[in-house]
């Protein structure tokens, strides 16, 4: 998996963004073309994440879910916004 240059993430942005800069940066480097697979595995649903879910959802002004998460994108538009520089 690492020789076909897969990104492996902490799920913690703050660890996450430099290393995605860098491997995001690499692949524009080496100017081939590429394809981006992403295996977005989630978070089970339990009270706990439901709560910060609801959270969030309060907080930017989103309805709430009963059987859902919201969906955290911040790494997704990071990606596409670089890659579209």
């Amino acid at each position: 998996m690492q020789a076909a240059a897969y990104i492996f993430i902490h799920r913690k942005w703050k660890d996450d963004k430099s290393h995605f800069e860098d491997m995001i940066d690499y692949f524009c480097d080496i100017r081939e073309p590429l394809q981006l697979l992403i295996f977005p595995e989630g978070t089970d649903l339990t009270e706990n994440s439901k709560a910060r879910s609801n959270d969030f959802a309060e907080k930017n002004g989103l309805q709430k879910y009963e059987y859902v998460l919201h969906p955290r994108t911040t790494g997704f538009t990071f990606v596409v916004d670089r890659l579209r520089e």
